[in-house]
C-alpha cells in the first residue's frame, strides 16, 4: 500500500481483533504502527485517516469487551501513533485521540525502545461449581450465544467480588509490575489468589 488515505479501516480493525483473540491475556492495542517515506506529522489528511482507524478499532474493541482489549481507562483514548520514517531512518511517536470532538493535532511523548524484556507467564486455575441453564427453542440450542452468555454472567461475578493476593486485598488499580515490586521477589513464584464474592445464581 503507498498511501495511508488508501488504508481499508475495517480490515485493520479486524486484524486487531483477531490478533487479541490469539494472543496470551495481557495484550493491549496501544495504538499504530506506521512505516512512511516522509514523516506523517505534518500530512493532515494522513492524520485525520489514521484517527479514524484508531476510532474503527476502539468501537471493535469495545464491542468484543470480554477481551479486555482497549485501554481508554488507562490512556483516557490517547493512542500511540509510532511512526517510522524510511528516508531518515528515524522513529517519530506522539499520541493522537480517538474522541471525534478533539482536533486531529499530535502530542508529544517520551518513547524509549526497551533492550530487554522481561516476560511473565502465569498459569491461572478458576473453578466454579455451577448450573447455568441452556435455554433453547423447538430443540435447536444456539451454543455460542449460551456461552457467551455464560461467560458474561461469571465476568460480572469477577468484576464484583473481591480479590485477596496471598491472603491480602489490593487496589484494584494495582499493577502487576507494582505487585511485583511490593512482594519484592519473582513473579515466577506461585500466588495464590482468593476470591470473595456473592453466589452465582
Amino acid at each position: 500500500m503507498e498511501k495511508v488515505v488508501d488504508i481499508e479501516n475495517s480490515q485493520v480493525a479486524e486484524h486487531a481483533l483477531n490478533t487479541t483473540r490469539m494472543l496470551p491475556a495481557g495484550f493491549n492495542v496501544l495504538g499504530l504502527f506506521v512505516v512512511t517515506e516522509m514523516s506523517l506529522m505534518g500530512d493532515n489528511a494522513s492524520l485525520q485517516k489514521l484517527k479514524t482507524v484508531l476510532m474503527d478499532i476502539k468501537s471493535t474493541l469495545d464491542s468484543n469487551g470480554l477481551l479486555y482489549a482497549n485501554t481508554d481507562e488507562l490512556d483516557k483514548g490517547d493512542k500511540l501513533l509510532l511512526n517510522f520514517v524510511s528516508g531518515h531512518k528515524n522513529f517519530i511517536c506522539k499520541t493522537i485521540s480517538t474522541d471525534p470532538s478533539k482536533a486531529t493535532a499530535c502530542n508529544p511523548v517520551d518513547w524509549k525502545f526497551s533492550k530487554g524484556v522481561e516476560w511473565q507467564e502465569f498459569n491461572t486455575y478458576y473453578e466454579i461449581d455451577t448450573f447455568f441453564p441452556l435455554p433453547h427453542a423447538n430443540n435447536h440450542f444456539d451454543t455460542e450465544k449460551n456461552v457467551m452468555a455464560t461467560i458474561d454472567i461469571i465476568a460480572q461475578n469477577l468484576n464484583e467480588n473481591m480479590l485477596f493476593f496471598n491472603g491480602e486485598p489490593q487496589d484494584k488499580e494495582l499493577t502487576l509490575e507494582k505487585l511485583n515490586k511490593q512482594n519484592k521477589s519473582s513473579m515466577s513464584q506461585k500466588m495464590k489468589v482468593t476470591i470473595y464474592g456473592k453466589v452465582v445464581s
